[in-house]
């Protein structure tokens, strides 16, 4: 053999040695970075226990309830010209609107959106300035904004046209308040101006229509009146409900100019499903989607049927909210009941000699503590201390013999971590 081959051969020996000693060392330094990384500085989510409320709500739809008179006119045909604010309380003999020879949409629509601006600019005049800055003027703009939007890609384009008075009024109200537009009076003039100038197109003046008592007036008349009545309530049974609910026909008569609502109850009936949240004569937060408005409304009753598996729920409110829409089936979400505490993830939940609760990083170990779950949400859960204790944010009082401790607020909390136990050092 050559010396030259004796020599690659040993080259390539002392070669390969060191390649293995080399990767035998890179093995040794990660398994011992491991080692200790993973002893006193484990890879663990950290979350601070901080109070949170949270509602369970039923979503369904409601149908709302009122006494109301239609309102008539002596003869049928011509404009209809509203001498009162759509829903604004009137008295007895009160005059109320007006019927013109001419019926023309384009021009009465016009003269509403009139009405609500000079209404607008008499509210901010003088003493009766709003009080609210140009930031919520535009918060309110940009919220009008979102909801036509929403309207438009759900095919309501009715809904949508009745938004655009509502953002003209908004962008008023912002010139006002941010000082564009100081001369309020001048503009109120102008606008009255516009009116009057819009009025003498709908010809003559026929009649004049005068509250026949007290109540609220509205121009508009859905012809469910009779079917949808406090007085459908007294007494009602399932089936009743169920089947007015489901089978009334509109019924608006002619020559009808709107209607007249006697007083200031009025009601929605809507089919629930957790009666177990819900408790007769409570008040319940019930939200309005078409209205982006929360009321407060009574419980007045629960209607089963005989199975005692579907249930009505009858609620009531006691105000009448200027600009709300009456729509007499609308979505609506009650609000059943609101939980406070603190808020953790799922992941977070550990079970410990029978306990139920949560680790968490005191100073510079993991220690645990026990909770108590109220609420359970999509992934989380709302917890508490002591459920003994009414206050959930005390420091708890351990039974003598008690190993764990309970939950308290600012805890820094474990969410996610391995090799995670009670006494465990970390940095």
């Amino acid at each position: 053999m050559k010396l030259s081959e004796r020599y690659d051969k040993k080259y390539l020996g002392r070669t390969g040695a060191t390649i293995l000693v080399c990767i035998a060392a890179v093995v040794a330094i990660v398994f011992a970075c491991y080692y200790i990384f993973g002893k006193f500085s484990p890879q663990i989510e950290l979350s601070d226990a901080v109070l949170e409320s949270v509602s369970k709500t039923e979503s369904t739809e409601g149908y709302i309830f009122r006494d109301e008179t239609p309102v008539f006119a002596s003869s049928a045909g011509g404009g209809i010209v509203r001498a009162v604010g759509n829903g604004d309380k009137v008295s007895a003999g009160q005059k109320i609107a007006e019927i013109y020879t001419n019926d023309s949409p384009e021009v009465m629509r016009r003269m509403a959106e009139l009405d609500a601006q000079i209404e607008l600019l008499e509210k901010s005049s003088g003493e009766n300035r709003y009080t609210y800055s140009a930031q919520s003027a535009d918060q309110e703009i940009y919220d009008d904004f979102l909801a036509i939007r929403e309207s438009a890609e759900k095919g309501d384009l009715s809904g949508a046209g009745k938004l655009k008075s509502t953002v003209l009024l908004g962008v008023k109200r912002k010139e006002i308040l941010t000082g564009e537009n100081t001369s309020i009076e001048s503009q109120i003039t102008e606008l009255t101006r516009e009116r009057e100038a819009l009025k003498t197109q709908l010809g003559a003046r026929t009649e004049t229509i005068s509250a026949i008592g007290a109540g609220y007036y509205f121009s508009e008349y859905d012809g469910y009146g009779s079917d949808f009545s406090v007085s459908q309530l007294e007494d009602a049974t399932f089936s009743r409900l169920s089947g007015i609910l489901t089978s009334a026909e509109p019924s608006v008569p002619d020559k009808c100019v709107g209607t007249l609502v006697r007083g200031y109850k009025w009601y929605i009936v809507c089919e629930v499903t957790q009666i177990q949240y819900l408790e007769e004569n409570s008040t319940y937060p019930v939200f309005f989607p078409y209205n982006n408005l929360s009321l407060r409304m009574k419980l007045e009753k629960v209607v089963s049927d005989e199975a005692g598996e579907k249930h009505f729920g009858v609620f009531s409110c006691g105000m009448m909210p200027k600009d709300f829409d009456y729509t007499r089936k609308q979505p609506v979400r009650i609000d059943l009941m609101e939980y406070t505490g603190f808020r953790i993830p799922m992941t977070a939940l550990r079970v410990v000699d029978g306990y139920q609760g949560v680790y968490i990083k005191n100073k510079v170990s993991i220690e645990f503590r026990r909770v108590s779950v109220i609420y359970e949400g999509d992934g989380y859960v709302i917890c508490t201390g002591n459920p003994e204790d009414a206050d959930p944010t005390a420091s708890p009082v351990s039974p003598e013999g008690q190993e764990y401790q309970w939950i308290r607020q600012n805890d820094v909390i474990v969410v996610e971590g391995t090799g995670i136990y009670s006494g465990k050092v970390v940095d």
